[in-house]
């Protein structure tokens, strides 16, 4: 609710009265927030976006949450689910996908959708050990679901920092080079 105050003077130029009047912005409030959600978050999944990425790139400081580890997911097969079932499908699986990273990182880790079938957990003052944890929880879920006619997988890897010197790139490659080794090797079970 926005108010409007307008004062009326009279002769003397003293306020005589108050016209007030007011104008309900609730909706161009909702439609404000909603911008700013969609600014950092994925509008499918509603997890962090690669805008939101690309800045916790820019402003991480290794030292400060040191150590540092990347999950990097890779949801196999994603065309071939859209070519065979359609883009719902497909859908619905990146939706399955981003539920099982939600059902298992911790309330500190930041999930986020790269792109269309890669997924990041950023996990702060963790090491790999426990990240390969929770990659290994997110893929058994994957493995249990039974809603789609088709096997939902993923590839994944994790990179670790190794000294407070690394790069935030650093890691997010060794994270990614990790997901591409798993990937060949299971390439020829999808």
């Amino acid at each position: 609710m926005y108010v409007f105050q307008t004062p009326i003077l009279n002769k003397k130029k003293e306020v005589d009265y108050i016209v007030c009047s007011a104008e309900d912005i609730t909706e161009e409030k909702r439609q404000e927030e909603q911008v700013a959600f969609l600014t950092i978050h994925d509008q499918l999944t509603g997890l962090k976006n690669r805008r939101f990425f690309d800045d916790l790139m820019q402003k991480t400081n290794v030292e400060d949450v040191f150590p540092i580890s990347f999950m990097m997911l890779d949801l196999n097969g994603l065309k071939l689910i859209n070519d065979a079932f359609g883009h719902l499908e497909g859908d619905k699986a990146i939706l399955q996908v981003a539920s099982a990273i939600m059902a298992h990182k911790r309330a500190e880790d930041i999930a986020i959708r790269l792109s269309g079938d890669e997924f990041i957990v950023f996990f702060m003052k963790t090491d790999k050990k426990i990240a390969q944890n929770i990659g290994q929880h997110i893929q058994q879920t994957l493995e249990a679901q039974k809603e789609t006619p088709f096997k939902i997988s993923v590839s994944w890897g994790v990179g670790m920092t190794e000294s407070k010197e690394d790069s935030i790139l650093d890691i997010f490659k060794r994270a990614e080079d990790a997901m591409y080794k798993r990937k060949l090797l299971e390439s020829s079970s999808m």
